[in-house]
């Protein structure tokens, strides 16, 4: 699968997880959509950077996705800090470093070493969200 239909498949994931939102506290079943989501795009964010840092990316494919990857995920954030269980509360803090993540990512120009950090920080954090959102 390409890059592009990556990235296409990505949005239709997220538009799905979200459309369901109604505006409530997330709980259940959409809390447990908005963490696959969360995790989602922490691993793709990893992978661009990982791209990123060994060349294979464009800087401005890197701005532009990693852009649309910060704002999905600020969308993410936004949804889970509505929630009132703990479990809301702890992905919600992990929805906020994953799009200070992402924001850095995009912001990051030609830097490989920021990018070969902020991949494996996103790799870490899309695990950290995968635990949470599965106990």
């Amino acid at each position: 699968m390409s890059c592009r239909n990556a990235a296409l498949s990505l949005a239709g994931a997220v538009a799905l997880a979200t459309a369901g939102c109604g505006g409530g506290a997330p709980s259940g079943k959409a809390l447990q959509q908005d963490a696959t989501t969360l995790q989602a795009l922490a691993a793709e964010g990893s992978l661009l950077a990982q791209g990123a840092a060994r060349g294979d990316t464009t800087r401005p494919f890197l701005r532009v996705h990693g852009g649309y990857l910060h704002d999905a995920a600020r969308s993410a954030a936004a949804a889970l800090a509505k929630g009132r269980t703990a479990e809301a509360h702890q992905l919600t803090a992990l929805a906020d470093r994953v799009r200070d993540e992402l924001g850095r990512l995009s912001h990051s120009g030609s830097d490989r070493a920021a990018q070969g950090r902020l991949a494996d920080e996103l790799s870490s954090l899309a695990q950290s969200v995968e635990q949470l959102g599965t106990s």
